[in-house]
């Protein structure tokens, strides 16, 4: 293997590109890791935890284990060739970890693992761990050793918080730690348990603050907002309102100007609106990706987050917000104005309701006539079937719509004929007075599905299967 050609390697090592465990047997059979096989098995680091034990015997095990994988990390630090491939960092819960590199999700293998118990070696650095002493250096000293290599060239970072209310300022410090290593690398950033409660201590204002302030270039921001149930007096508002319009820290600094954001978990709420829209780090006026959950509509519904907006996501609630879709549906969001929209992407379980209620948020009223069918009335586009004074189309024309049926959603025959009509009047096929801004229609499932449930849009051909753009989930970075 070793005596071919490099060209013909390259062509052995793009086509396993997408499986780890092939281009890994390649990698052996060729004796050496080639520059262009490092390329792809090297990509993605991932840090996830590991268990602790209570037992002796457990513990002992612990930390032959971090002993052991230690040292398989501090070997490939020393080795620029590996480190420059590392393009993607996602960070697990919790001080102590165990390295893996991953490609891709199913890769369930750890390469360092195994490479640390060919090493069977022993350094004593071991990470914090919450139920034993801490040793330095800490995992989060690592981290930041990765990130501030001249080699490094990591694009992509996935930190989970796990924020607990009495160590809320620690993690902060270590995610503070990490972003001024990043030597402003970084342009993709997934945050996982962000707390937005207002307190006494750190709060998300901080956080956005120390993002704005180390990570300039950040072109993507995702929050996944620690769930909570707290409810706020008008005191607590004004109180988090103040300290949100206060300079920060760290001086006269630009704004966070990301072109793609994500809020997940993020109930409808005055204080999210000030975490949001209230402050002075956060700006979502070059915004053009946004993925959130259709009870945040009404948040974002502000011209200065709408207006250059191209991609839109909207994803079912499954929690207790809005649980009764006719106090949704009363909601009046027929005064969107997306005059950029391409792209709108609806992830439903209730597909006999959720469809119309959030094409009617976004594209304006349907042309459909009325039916007659069992359940119409769960279905009216508007309350009281009052359409009164609806404005026109807020969407231009060649508009992509993806319907994204979660698993385990229902398919109820009798609400198919109400959603066909509606989806059918607003593909711009026919007179130019009667169509709508929909050029072309896809769903996660196969062709005969679609023209079982909605023989009418199917016969247009204007509709098939298709995936979703999941341009927000770090495990597909």
């Amino acid at each position: 293997m070793s005596q071919l050609p490099q060209e013909i390697l390259d062509l052995f090592i793009d086509h396993f590109a997408d499986s780890p465990a092939e281009l890994k047997a390649l990698s052996l059979v060729a004796k050496s890791w080639l520059p262009r096989t490092r390329k792809h098995l090297f990509r993605r680091l991932h840090i996830a935890p590991l268990p602790s034990y209570s037992s002796s015997k457990g513990e002992q095990d612990y930390a032959d284990r971090m002993a052991a994988l230690a040292e398989a990390f501090e070997g490939f630090l020393h080795t620029p060739e590996i480190v420059r491939c590392i393009k993607v960092v996602i960070m697990g819960r919790h001080g102590s970890g165990m390295f893996r590199l991953l490609k891709q999700r199913r890769d369930s293998k750890s390469l360092l693992h195994r490479m640390a118990s060919a090493l069977k070696g022993r350094l004593q650095v071991l990470t914090s761990n919450y139920d034993g002493p801490c040793i330095e250096p800490t995992l989060n000293a690592h981290i930041c050793a990765l990130f501030a290599l001249p080699s490094n060239r990591i694009e992509f970072l996935s930190y989970d918080l796990n924020v607990d209310r009495l160590r809320s300022q620690s993690s902060l410090a270590n995610f503070s730690d990490i972003l001024q290593s990043s030597r402003l690398w970084l342009k993709h950033l997934s945050l996982q348990n962000v707390d937005i409660i207002p307190s006494t201590g750190s709060t998300c204002l901080d956080l956005l603050e120390c993002i704005a302030a180390y990570a300039p270039s950040l072109e993507t921001l995702c929050l996944s907002v620690r769930l909570y149930v707290a409810i706020y007096n008008d005191l607590d508002v004004a109180t988090f309102r103040q300290n949100a319009q206060k300079p920060g820290t760290h001086g006269l600094i630009a704004p966070i100007a990301m072109s793609r954001f994500c809020l997940q978990n993020g109930c409808p709420s005055h204080i999210l609106e000030i975490v949001l829209f209230e402050n002075n780090h956060l700006t979502f006026k070059n915004l053009v990706y946004l993925t959130i959950e259709h009870v945040l509509i009404s948040v974002f519904d502000k011209p200065s987050c709408l207006q250059n907006l191209k991609h839109l996501t909207l994803y079912e609630h499954l929690g207790e917000c809005f649980c009764d879709l006719s106090e949704y549906n009363a909601v009046q969001f027929h005064h969107l104005s997306l005059p950029s929209l391409t792209h709108l992407q609806l992830f439903v379980s209730h597909l006999q309701s959720m469809i119309v209620i959030l094409c009617r948020a976004v594209l304006g009223p349907s042309k459909a006539t009325k039916t007659s069918y069992d359940r119409m009335r769960e279905l009216l586009e508007y309350p009281k079937n009052d359409s009164v004074h609806l404005p026109a189309q807020t969407v231009e024309h060649g508009l992509h719509l993806h319907i994204q049926l979660l698993e385990g959603g229902l398919w109820p025959t009798s609400y198919c004929p109400s959603i066909d009509a509606i989806l059918h009047s607003y593909l711009n096929i026919g007179p130019s007075e009667l169509c709508g801004p929909v050029e072309r229609i896809t769903i996660n499932r196969n062709d005969d599905l679609a023209q079982e449930y909605w023989p009418l849009t199917w016969r247009t051909g204007r509709i098939g299967p298709g995936e979703a753009d999941f341009w927000w989930d770090r495990e597909r970075w």
